[in-house]
């Protein structure tokens, strides 16, 4: 006769909770300012004035960039740009080639100026 083993039992582990409660620790919130040293009150009056004198020439940047988007640019020769000197010497042209060229150095020099006071306005 044959004999029928009985299979052998299997140790079942018991798993732990991966999510275990973790004790909490008595560490300090860092603060943002802890190691940023205050300014004397001089120094951050004088700090805002920069800063709104910044503001005032990128506002007005921003109104030139928006008073010559709007600029008509018309061949006729009702169109002119004057330039003159410390000296009162003047140079006048109506030509709209000229014209549209001068405009469009005009704007890209804005925007260079307005890319360059963005990183400054900050506080």
């Amino acid at each position: 006769m044959s004999a029928i083993k009985a299979p052998a039992k299997q140790e079942v582990k018991k798993e732990e909770n991966p999510l275990k409660a973790v004790a909490p620790t008595e560490e300090k919130p860092e603060l943002l300012n802890e190691n940023l040293e205050v300014l004397p009150l001089e120094d951050r009056l004088l700090k805002l004035s920069i800063l709104f004198e910044k503001q005032k020439q990128y506002n007005q940047l921003q109104l030139t960039l928006k008073n010559l988007d709007e600029f008509l640019l018309d061949k006729d020769d009702k169109q002119k740009i004057c330039l003159s000197d410390g000296y009162r010497r003047e140079f006048t042209t109506s030509n709209p080639d000229v014209f549209k060229e001068v405009v469009n150095v005009i704007k890209e020099t804005v925007k260079k100026k307005l890319k360059e006071l963005e990183p400054m306005l900050n506080w």
